[in-house]
């Protein structure tokens, strides 16, 4: 879990400073990409069904793709293709906040770092005292002993763990912040736009209808 968040915040960073200067997408500009899309999967579907007609079906099909989304207002292939990208991050960044949120709530629920190990370290410390008391054992012996216990023990006296989880934090929420100027036009659009991935995915027959 820690590595998918932490990729998806690498991702999404550089995904938001492209979107920061540009204008909120609209639910229109969602609708109109979703209602391409059926067309584009459509005609990818097609040229898949005759490949044979053609000497390089990929070139063909993206050549007509080309066409197609020019034709429905897109400036270029790269255009229409970035504003998939855009709007995809919207989703993700939602699903993102809502695990976000649920692993705050977790966290907010468990005992501290330093309650969790309050034990081990108050144990800890009270057999680094005997040592450091003990008129048996040279200085430098009691240093070596007490390097011995902390490292057998795994417990180390000065924690900042929840100093780190909170930069991560940080750069996990700069990373979902960085979309949710499109979520109003995005979101009401989530079912149809998981619709659409599980048909362009053959996962169910049924194109989403758009109305």
């Amino acid at each position: 879990m820690a590595i998918r968040a932490a990729l998806f915040s690498i991702i999404l960073l550089f995904a938001g400073s492209a979107f920061a200067a540009d204008e909120p997408l609209t639910s229109d500009e969602v609708k109109h990409w979703i209602e391409t899309e059926i067309e584009v999967v459509e005609l990818q579907m097609d040229y898949k069904a005759n490949a044979a007609e053609y000497e390089d079906v990929i070139a063909a099909f993206f050549a007509a793709k080309a066409d197609l989304v020019t034709d429905r207002s897109y400036a270029s292939n790269d255009a229409y293709d970035a504003r998939a990208e855009r709007i995809y991050a919207a989703v993700n960044a939602m699903e993102e906040q809502e695990r976000l949120e649920q692993e705050r709530a977790e966290r907010a629920a468990e005992p501290s770092e330093e309650e969790k190990d309050s034990a081990a370290i108050a144990e800890l410390k009270a057999m680094i005292r005997d040592i450091e008391e003990s008129p048996y054992l040279t200085p430098e012996q009691k240093e070596e002993s007490i390097a011995a216990m902390e490292e057998a023990m795994g417990v180390t006296l000065e924690h900042d763990t929840e100093a780190m989880q909170g930069e991560v934090d940080a750069a996990q929420q700069a990373a979902v912040d960085a979309t949710k100027a499109d979520w109003p036009a995005v979101e009401p659009w989530i079912e149809e736009l998981n619709h659409l991935t599980d048909w362009a995915a053959g996962n169910r027959p049924d194109a989403p209808v758009i109305g």
